[in-house]
């Protein structure tokens, strides 16, 4: 029982930290619009594009290599239409684990508030079989709430790139086992809690 205990506060942490090897996406599911936020390690934007992140953040008008690379890796459906997601602005986050950039994106519905969304997140997966790809509702206007801490909905590795995120039967979803696994994951391979 003491293990659990430890365990719990220990899986208690991944719902409020960031951490090295993971990637989020916040989720704003307004009545006519999708908000959002990408929010990548600045150790995955050097390996792969070579960026360093410096204060202030890069304009999104610098990031034409990222941006296409988000694209051709990141999407979100509704029914059969895919979101066209534009990306306005940029900001630059200081964290303990590190910096991270985050991408903040908007997409108006198709037509009404949707039920559901189908998300394919791959980023990063080929540089790092490792590393995870977490979605997050921050709020969600079907139930008009707005998380108070980090609501993870869905965890993205290379065998799970594609996902339905149910917007009116529960966001966070995932099994209690997928959030076991994934709190005993964040852990161990999380440079900030060995």
């Amino acid at each position: 029982s003491a293990f659990l205990i430890l365990f719990s506060l220990c899986f208690h942490n991944l719902a409020e930290a960031h951490a090295v090897g993971e990637n989020y996406v916040f989720l704003d599911i307004q009545q006519d619009r999708l908000d959002g936020r990408l929010q990548i390690h600045e150790r995955e934007l050097k390996n792969k594009f070579g960026l360093e992140l410096k204060d202030p953040a890069p304009a999104i008008t610098e990031l034409t290599a990222l941006l296409g690379y988000v694209r051709d890796h990141f999407s979100i459906t509704v029914g059969e239409a895919p979101l066209e997601l534009s990306y306005p602005s940029t900001e630059l986050l200081e964290l303990p684990q590190g910096r991270f950039l985050q991408l903040n994106f908007t997409a108006p519905w198709p037509g009404q508030l949707p039920r559901e969304l189908q998300i394919r997140q791959q980023l990063f997966f080929e540089l790092n079989k490792r590393h995870r790809g977490l979605v997050l509702i921050h709020y969600n206007a079907h139930t008009d709430e707005t998380a108070e801490w980090e609501n993870t909905a869905l965890i993205f590795s290379p065998d799970k790139p594609l996902q339905n995120l149910d917007l009116v039967d529960g966001p966070g979803l995932s099994g209690r086992l997928d959030f076991l696994l994934q709190g005993t994951w964040h852990i161990l391979i999380g440079f900030d809690h060995i």
